[in-house]
């Protein structure tokens, strides 16, 4: 991990000014990347009980922006930059397209965000042998926010038998719902 992290900050994918120059498509896929490098960096972190590596005052990259498959390889070989194409892709993101792995990636990142500050309270340098309450109480009222603001796509609701609510979804937007509301459970 500590070798893609590095490779990653070696060619700027922390910082939004690399995306900027970049063509559109390429600009994208590279975001992707970036953010899928960092929830994988902070999910090893909380599972291990390790530093993570990606420091979130060090990046300042925008989240993926959720353009369809059928855009990106639309665009795929134009040289235009994001604010070059800033129409086209306001037009992309208002259209009723089937639901993309995006939005989970855009979840995950913000949660991730969150177990970074509290994994700095249980495992830091800083950190105590006991979590104070209101640093629980804290966390929680975050995640359950957080999960409160997740796409409907993503949600899961116990109450609504399993059959009924995942019958019209893909396998994968299954699993998704599933994990979320996993981290809410915990």
């Amino acid at each position: 991990m500590a070798l893609i992290v590095s490779i990653a900050h070696a060619i700027g994918m922390q910082r939004q000014s690399t995306y900027d120059t970049m063509p559109a498509y390429q600009s994208q896929l590279y975001c992707r990347t970036w953010w899928a490098i960092y929830v994988l960096d902070r999910r090893i972190a909380i599972e291990s009980g390790q530093p993570y590596l990606i420091q979130d005052r060090n990046t300042d990259t925008v989240l993926p922006l959720d353009l369809s498959d059928e855009w990106m390889t639309r665009f795929a070989t134009r040289t235009e930059t994001t604010a070059e194409l800033r129409s086209e892709i306001e037009t992309e993101l208002v259209r009723d397209l089937p639901p993309s792995p995006i939005p989970y990636l855009v979840a995950m990142v913000r949660y991730s965000r969150v177990a970074g500050k509290v994994w700095e309270v249980l495992y830091g340098v800083k950190a105590t042998n006991t979590a104070s309450s209101a640093m629980v109480e804290y966390a929680d009222l975050v995640l359950c926010k957080l999960l409160d603001n997740t796409p409907r796509d993503l949600q899961y609701d116990p109450g609504i038998p399993s059959e009924t609510q995942f019958s019209l979804r893909l396998k994968w937007q299954v699993k998704q719902s599933v994990l979320l509301f996993t981290v809410r459970a915990v």
